[in-house]
């Protein structure tokens, strides 16, 4: 029985790919127990021959070739084939921790959990040093993704979690084709569809920082795209969900929808901020436990939309 599968999309990671495949390969769970799969997704360089290569070696490693896609198209197509009870989706340019498989499948299994997070560690390119992972929620006992989500800090990307693959299918839970951004609006969903949700105390992932690599507000018309429409997919899946506008996760949803919006706002061009307007969660709510530089962000946004993207020239 395949117990775990690990969905890698893979593009233009050749410097990175053999250490990412090398980490999957050094654990304590028999290669008979779990799968990878590695999804090239038209990738230009030499993905796919590395790829090849580490399948010649190991019987439990499957290569998808496809034309480029994106992120997303990739791990709903790694999450089709995928065999395992559980999935991890990992980036081919990070790495895990050596021998800690049976340690997430373990507590996956022990606790019948839909989705488990664990330690992540954060390292540097040129650098030696590494650091932990910051205010994260580390509830160990079974709660509901909805209480995991408002117990404290979460990751929105999708390679912080173990994911029980029927709970995944019966939700339709997949990824939005098409879009970048597409772990803000899917890991929200996720969570607070999740009924059995714990942390796991094993250090398990390694997210590897690149020289240069930071948030830039340069205008991207891709990413504008992006954000915008997952404020608007949170938003109407809140609204779909909750009757009750008063709730904590009401709110909690609300905030996200307007953190997504105003990044793709600044993202944007004029015309395309402009279009936010238009939504039904603009103007954006304001709340009394944001810091002022925030509010005051919101407050002129809200005021208008083309001042705000003037002043933030």
């Amino acid at each position: 029985m395949v117990k775990l599968s690990i969905i890698l999309p893979i593009y233009k990671v050749e410097a990175f790919l053999p250490r990412c495949l090398d980490s999957l390969y050094r654990q304590d769970m028999p290669e008979d127990e779990y799968e990878v799969i590695a999804v090239i997704d038209g990738s230009p360089d030499h993905c796919e021959r590395i790829a090849r290569e580490y399948a010649g070696k190991h019987s439990n490693m499957k290569v998808v070739v496809q034309r480029n896609q994106g992120v997303s198209t990739s791990r709903n197509n790694g999450l089709q084939i995928a065999k395992g009870k559980y999935v991890w989706f990992v980036d081919p340019d990070d790495f895990i921790e050596e021998n800690c498989l049976k340690a997430l499948y373990r507590k996956c299994i022990n606790d019948r959990l839909d989705m488990m997070p664990f330690g992540i560690r954060f390292c540097h390119e040129h650098r030696a040093s590494l650091h932990d992972e910051g205010q994260l929620n580390r509830l160990p006992d079974v709660v509901t993704g909805i209480n995991y989500l408002l117990g404290g800090f979460c990751y929105r990307q999708p390679w912080t979690v173990v994911f029980r693959k029927v709970f995944l299918q019966e939700n339709n839970l997949r990824f939005a084709d098409g879009y970048v951004h597409e772990d803000e609006e899917f890991m929200p969903r996720a969570y607070y569809l999740a009924k059995r949700v714990a942390y796991c105390q094993q250090q398990a992932y390694y997210y590897f920082i690149r020289q240069g690599q930071s948030i830039s507000t340069t205008q991207s018309p891709n990413r504008a795209k992006g954000l915008i429409y997952a404020a608007d997919s949170l938003y109407g899946f809140i609204n779909e969900h909750e009757t009750d506008h008063q709730s904590a996760i009401y709110k909690f949803f609300c905030q996200r929808v307007s953190d997504c919006a105003l990044q793709g706002i600044n993202f944007a061009d004029v015309q395309m901020a402009l279009e936010v307007k238009m939504r039904p969660y603009y103007p954006f709510p304001i709340y009394k436990t944001w810091s002022l530089k925030k509010k005051i962000q919101y407050v002129v946004v809200n005021f208008s939309i083309r001042l705000y993207k003037w002043i933030k020239k």
